[in-house]
């Protein structure tokens, strides 16, 4: 089944969408997916104000070449609109992918409408988690048959990166870009919770809190430190950017993995990998109840998944997973049982059958 995949993002970068097109990519089953994504401006021109217009020329060339049966269009807008003027000219079914933040922009002002064109006149749906197609299905439950979510999933290559360390002090980690949606700031004000609380127990005296990761709210993160007592600033490590190898071994060392993500104005966490890398490293998850993130954490079996605007509930997360060794060894062995059916070969897999119904 000859599959032509279009999207807007550059497969050699390291951000999730990219990360799930690489990999869908990779482990297709059929090694037949053609990609044409916006390596060296093939779909976005730089000079037009209407920058999609390249794409039409560019997706209409390899639809000539390739005669793929499934375009799998990776952004509703703005290729949507390309595959769907293409789709009265060529003979292609096509497939729009969601991923949680795309369909808010979607459906905003007077893109309703070409939305709302576009996925009538889809084939099929994939979402990147449930939180996604659970919005799709209230804007129109007609679309609802021909929905389905496939998650993001890990490498299978990735285990060889995994060897679990067990410390005797307390080590909490964060991973990942540093912005609001991502809980940080409320995971050091639960620790600040805690201290006043807890200060004199055994486990606090060796805790320490491991922000991995730079983006735009670094400053604002190292401010709010600056404001906690001074104890707890020095219980708190900032690494800045960090390498695959250091993340593995940041992750293979760490106690419990910690990401409160949450809703903001609608940017949510569409799903968060890093959540099952931390179970892949049998390590606890400490995750906010928002977006997609219920789709990689399941509560009481790999983790915890709680209110992310309650600084009480994160902070008793954190003291529960801290005072007992034996709680962490057992969620970190479902966590990582459960990432292991994560893998990506099994997630192309559902892909592709998917795409076969």
């Amino acid at each position: 089944m000859k599959t032509l995949l279009i999207t807007i993002d550059n497969l050699s970068n390291t951000g999730g969408v990219s990360h799930y097109y690489y990999h869908l990519k990779k482990f297709w089953p059929t090694r037949d997916l053609v990609v044409l994504d916006d390596s060296d401006h093939r779909l976005l021109s730089k000079k037009f104000c209407l920058k999609w217009r390249k794409s039409f020329i560019s997706i209409s060339r390899e639809l000539k070449k390739e005669k793929p049966e499934w375009l799998l269009v990776g952004q509703v807008l703005p290729l949507g609109n390309v595959a769907w003027v293409l789709s009265f000219i060529y003979r292609f079914k096509y497939c729009l992918i969601f991923h949680g933040m795309d369909l808010s922009l979607a459906f905003t002002g007077r893109k309703k409408f070409l939305s709302r064109l576009i996925i009538n006149r889809a084939n099929k749906i994939v979402c990147a988690n449930n939180f996604t197609a659970d919005r799709l299905r209230k804007i129109n439950p007609h679309w609802a048959e021909k929905i389905g979510v496939i998650n993001p999933g890990i490498s299978p290559e990735d285990e060889q990166f995994v060897k679990p360390i067990s410390s005797p002090n307390f080590k909490l980690l964060s991973i990942g870009r540093l912005v609001k949606r991502k809980g940080i700031d409320q995971a050091i004000l639960a620790l600040e919770i805690l201290q006043n609380n807890f200060f004199d127990k055994p486990w606090w005296s060796g805790l320490t809190y491991t922000i991995a990761g730079t983006g735009p709210d670094e400053e604002y993160l190292k401010k709010i430190v600056a404001h906690v007592s001074e104890n707890l600033q020095k219980k708190i490590i900032f690494t800045g950017q960090v390498s695959q190898q250091d993340k593995w071994q940041l992750l293979n060392n760490c106690s419990a993995f910690i990401m409160p993500a949450r809703d903001i104005s609608g940017d949510f966490e569409g799903f968060g990998i890093v959540y099952l890398e931390a179970g892949l490293c049998q390590k606890p998850v400490i995750a906010g109840l928002a977006g997609g993130v219920s789709d990689a954490v399941v509560d009481g079996e790999t983790g915890f998944l709680l209110n992310p605007e309650s600084l009480e509930d994160i902070a008793r997360a954190i003291r529960v997973v801290a005072e007992d060794e034996s709680l962490r060894e057992k969620l970190g062995k479902f966590g990582q049982a459960r990432a292991k059916t994560f893998f990506w070969n099994f997630q192309a897999e559902k892909f592709y059958q998917f795409l076969l119904k």
